[in-house]
């Protein structure tokens, strides 16, 4: 006789990043909402890039129209603003020796991205890779980091 298990219900996690799954709209798989302008387009009208979960269409988030004046401004920053020898990332202060130490970015000159805002087109900064992906992953939201702030400290 094979064991039984009881299905226990999943602790109450808290909401970090604002989503509330009842709002979210049935997945369109032949549109996409750009995550800058906030336009519905046809897939064809993003680059490829990135998955969503529910129809995985390996789309970037953003329209092609938004990604070219994001990379132009990207572009335009790197010029007037070069990065300067001995950078450290504002947020984690770590350095590009940083992270040559740890074996990461080795094939690179710096580990360094210009950060900007996709909704208003205006340059944050210099930032380290890692600093601007945890940005990317909060959606640009100061209220989401400081939710995370305090979810980290709860209990430190």
């Amino acid at each position: 006789m094979l064991p039984t298990y009881s299905i226990l219900p999943m602790s109450h996690q808290p909401n970090l990043f604002g989503w509330n799954s009842e709002q979210l709209p049935k997945a369109d798989c032949k549109t996409k909402e750009c995550s800058a302008c906030n336009g519905r387009f046809p897939l064809d009208k993003f680059r490829k890039y990135q998955a969503r979960k529910e129809c995985e269409d390996g789309r970037r988030g953003v329209c092609v129209t938004c990604d070219k004046k994001g990379s132009r401004l990207i572009r335009k920053y790197k010029k007037t603003n070069p990065i300067q020898d001995n950078f450290s990332c504002p947020i984690c202060l770590k350095t590009t020796e940083d992270f040559h130490k740890i074996g990461r970015y080795l094939d690179r000159k710096h580990p360094f991205a210009v950060d900007h805002c996709h909704k208003t087109m205006t340059v944050r900064g210099w930032v380290c890779m890692f600093c601007n992906s945890a940005m990317g992953y909060i959606q640009d939201s100061p209220d989401r980091a400081r939710r995370m702030i305090d979810f980290l400290t709860k209990d430190a």
